[in-house]
C-alpha cells in the first residue's frame, strides 16, 4: 500500500509564500478560538488550563520515544463520492479551507520554514526511500516571554509531488498529543487523493490516521518517526500499521506573521491569550 507521513501545517496548493504562509491544524480539545465567535476555554492538557509553557530557547540533541496512546480508529466515514477512483479530479470539489482557527505554542527548533525532499518507508520487504517534496511553515507570533505560537486553520488542503503522481491531501484534523522542548507529537486524520498528471483522473483514494513524532536530530534539521494506519474508500481498515521516517531542513528562520489572507493574526493571538487567562503573555 502507498502511505505517507502526515503533512503537518503545509503551504497550501494555491501557492502561498513565506511571510504569509497558511497553517493547518486541528484545534486542541477545549482550547479553540472559532472564527468570528467568542473563544471557548481550556487548552492543551485539559482541565481548563494551558500546559506548562515551553522554553523558547531549547536547542539540543534529543531522541525520545513517542508519548501518548496510539489510539487509532476501527472505522471512519467513507470517502466523498466526488473523489472516487477513475473520476476526473476537480479542484472545485475540495473543501473550503480555514473555516476554524486557534493557537498553540511550539518549541523553538520547530519554528520557521522547512523543506522536505523524501521519506523512508519501513516495509516488510525492507526500507524504501521515495520522493516526498513539500515546504511548510511553523510559528506565527511571539508572546511577551519569547514563546513561539502557531496559528491553526482547518481543514487544510496540501499538494505533494510524489513519484509519478500528485497527492492532494485533505487534512481534516491535526491534534497535538505532546508538545515539549524535546518533541512535537501530533495525530492527524486525512483523505489522500492520488491524481495521474497525464490524464487528470484519480488513481486511488484512501483515508489515513497518523501519529507523528518530530524532534531535533541535528542543528537545523527536524526528524520525524511516523506510524500510519490506512482505510479504504469505504472507511474500513485496509492495512497494518506502517512505519516511516523523514528529515526536514530549516531553510528560513522563524519570523512573526501579523497578517494572512486579510486576517489580523496579531489581534487573534491577543484575543486568544486574554480569553485563556494568559493576559500576562500578551506582547507589547
Amino acid at each position: 500500500m502507498k502511505y505517507s507521513c502526515a503533512i503537518a501545517i503545509l503551504l497550501s496548493l494555491t501557492g502561498l509564500l513565506w511571510g504569509s504562509g497558511a497553517i493547518a491544524a486541528e484545534p486542541l480539545k477545549g482550547g479553540v478560538e472559532k472564527v468570528d465567535s467568542a473563544p471557548m476555554y481550556g487548552g492543551l492538557g485539559g482541565g481548563g488550563k494551558m500546559a506548562p509553557m515551553l522554553q523558547s530557547g531549547a536547542e539540543a540533541e534529543f531522541s525520545r520515544p513517542l508519548t501518548g496512546q496510539m489510539g487509532f480508529s476501527e472505522q471512519v466515514a467513507p470517502v466523498d463520492p466526488a473523489f472516487k477512483p477513475h473520476k476526473l479530479f476537480a479542484l472545485d470539489n475540495l473543501p473550503p479551507e480555514g473555516t476554524e482557527d486557534g493557537w498553540y505554542q511550539i518549541p523553538a527548533w520547530r519554528a520557521g520554514k522547512f523543506h522536505r525532499e523524501s521519506q523512508t518507508n519501513h516495509t516488510i520487504f525492507g526500507d524504501v526511500t521515495i520522493q516526498s517534496k513539500v515546504d511548510h511553515v511553523y510559528g506565527m507570533q511571539l508572546d511577551k516571554r519569547g514563546g513561539i505560537w502557531h496559528h491553526e486553520s482547518w481543514p487544510k488542503v496540501t499538494k505533494v509531488d510524489m513519484d509519478g503522481y500528485a497527492e492532494y491531501k485533505i487534512i481534516h484534523t491535526y491534534t497535538p498529543v505532546s508538545i515539549t522542548a524535546e518533541e512535537f507529537v501530533i495525530k492527524a486524520f486525512s483523505t489522500d487523493i492520488d491524481v495521474d498528471p497525464a490524464t487528470g483522473k484519480i488513481k486511488r483514494v484512501t483515508k489515513q490516521e497518523d501519529f507523528n513524532k518530530y524532534y531535533p536530530c541535528r542543528k537545523g534539521i527536524a526528524c520525524a518517526d511516523c506510524t500510519t494506519l490506512g482505510f479504504s474508500q469505504y472507511g474500513r481498515i485496509n492495512t497494518t500499521k506502517e512505519q516511516s521516517t523523514l528529515e526536514e531542513v530549516l531553510v528560513e528562520p522563524f519570523q512573526v506573521i501579523n497578517k494572512f489572507r486579510g486576517k489580523d493574526l496579531r489581534a487573534s493571538f491577543i484575543r486568544y491569550l486574554n480569553s485563556h487567562d494568559m493576559a500576562e503573555l500578551v506582547p507589547d
